[in-house]
């Protein structure tokens, strides 16, 4: 049966003056409805005749800036996002799988936002990124799992992500499990002249090969991760690294876990700020790799099961 609660509050503040069943004009649209029941058809949208996949009501009923909202568990297929628009799912039912290409790319306007709320995006273990950003002007993601890309191709089998030019990304991610990638969970892939920012909270990035990395070693810009109450465990390689050719990349990590990785944080050229953190059974729990890593001396990690590298504490 599909769900009216809070979401169905949501959607009508965007559609309140749309009766039940009416049709949507194509692309004009402040929000539409998307079930696995729907249909791909003209006039799809509404509570009573929703829409199938994401891709369908993206490209011909939603405006730009529109709500798509998700009414019951389904596969949603894969998404290439030319717009703003937000995506809400809260219920946790939205899945996205795929066996090979991206799960989701975005491709946006330098002032466009993009919120993705609620979905389970899934690689079958063989497809390249789940969440593939090139251009936008804001990133939000919410309770979403990312999990099984395991493409072995060079720069892929990645859980989320971003590589931009230029441009000051607004990217953030909270309450969210990446997880069993090939490559990296979160991967800011930074060039040109790209000056992002990024926060993560409530992230867990578990069973990759590297959790977290910001490279800006190709920008000319500066890039600034906050990363708070997060983990990263399990990673073959790295569990959070700050990369860059020129001090150009800050990573401030308060309370954080990097447990069991190959190495726990490592910082490549870039910097890293850590505070009220524990760094523990990794091979190497603290590693400054040609960078700057701080600790302030509130934080905990275990020599007896790993080493500390070059880091520098005050």
């Amino acid at each position: 049966m599909p769900r009216t609660s809070s979401l169905a509050i949501i959607a009508a503040m965007f559609i309140s003056t749309l009766a039940p069943g009416a049709a949507l004009a194509a692309g004009s649209a402040k929000a539409a409805w998307v079930s696995g029941h729907g249909t791909n058809a003209a006039g799809c949208g509404s509570l009573t005749n929703p829409c199938q996949t994401f891709q369908y009501t993206h490209d011909n009923v939603v405006a730009a800036g529109g709500l798509i909202a998700v009414l019951d568990s389904s596969n949603y297929g894969p998404l290439v996002i030319r717009n703003a628009i937000s995506i809400v799912d809260d219920g946790g039912l939205a899945g996205i799988a795929v066996a090979s290409g991206d799960a989701i790319d975005i491709q946006a306007g330098p002032n466009d936002a993009v919120f993705l709320k609620g979905l389970h995006i899934d690689g079958l273990g063989t497809a390249n990124n789940g969440i593939y950003l090139t251009s936008a002007g804001k990133l939000t993601i919410v309770n979403c799992t990312i999990k099984g890309f395991g493409a072995t191709t060079p720069d892929n089998g990645n859980g989320i992500r971003i590589s931009v030019n230029s441009g000051s990304l607004d990217f953030s991610v909270s309450n969210t499990i990446v997880s069993l990638n090939s490559g990296v969970g979160v991967w800011l892939d930074l060039n040109g002249s790209s000056s992002p920012t990024a926060s993560l909270k409530n992230v867990t990035l578990t069973s990759n090969a590297t959790g977290l990395v910001a490279n800006a070693s190709g920008s000319s810009g500066n890039a600034i991760v906050t990363i708070e109450d997060s983990v990263a465990t399990r990673n073959s390689a790295i569990g959070f690294a700050a990369a860059a050719r020129t001090p150009n990349v800050t990573i401030v990590a308060d309370r954080v876990n990097a447990s069991f990785n190959g190495s726990g944080l490592e910082a490549i050229g870039g910097a890293i700020l850590l505070s009220n953190s524990v760094a523990t059974g990794n091979g190497t729990d603290l590693n400054n790799n040609g960078g700057t890593l701080t600790s302030y001396q509130n934080n905990v990690w275990t020599t007896h099961s790993g080493t500390i590298s070059n880091a520098s504490l005050h």
